[in-house]
């Protein structure tokens, strides 16, 4: 699943990112992450453990994202490609909440899984369990943080207007009747 998450995150930031990253980077770097995990798999935690390498790679390259996004989205009054500027500017605040629940999550989720990991290491034995379960705990609560802020940011989220062809179709049915009378 980290592969598919990573995966995800990248289009969506790809299409976010669109001035500043390609759509072949944005391929290269999901085509080196599945490689990565291929050999973290083969070498080093097999299948049947979480695969924190992979995490703490995908996180690294997510809060990249993440801030950079943030970063161009705030310094810039327009959008640079040729977005409507009205969609652009609606929902500046709609991606900050997302862009903020993935910067936290991918931030502390990291740190938390790596103390984790380290308290569950065969050396310790149940030394420090309750610590481990804190922390797990405290990883638990920002996946809730996670979904609460992209909740808020697709609540918030502004689509652009489609028209309606059959009303537009009756405005111009009016416009042209007004002109007969």
């Amino acid at each position: 699943y980290a592969v598919e998450e990573f995966t995800v995150i990248s289009l969506f930031f790809w299409c976010v990112l669109n001035e500043i990253i390609s759509k072949k980077i944005i391929y290269t770097v999901i085509g080196l992450f599945i490689v990565f995990a291929i050999i973290n798999v083969i070498y080093f935690e097999p299948l049947n453990v979480y695969p924190s390498n992979i995490r703490t790679v995908g996180s690294i390259i997510i809060v990249f994202y993440t801030l950079t996004a943030i970063y161009l989205r705030f310094k810039y009054d327009t959008h640079k490609k040729g977005i409507n500027n009205w969609y652009f500017h609606l929902n500046k605040v709609s991606l900050f909440f997302i862009f903020m629940g993935l910067l936290l999550f991918y931030s502390g989720g990291t740190i938390l899984v790596s103390i984790g990991n380290q308290l569950t290491n065969p050396i310790y034995g149940d030394k420090y369990l309750d610590i481990n379960r804190v922390v797990w705990a405290g990883y638990r609560i920002l996946v809730i943080i996670l979904y609460t802020f992209i909740g808020i940011g697709l609540l918030l989220f502004k689509p652009p207007k489609i028209n309606n062809p059959i009303e537009d179709w009756e405005i111009e049915a009016d416009k042209l009747e007004d002109k007969e009378n």
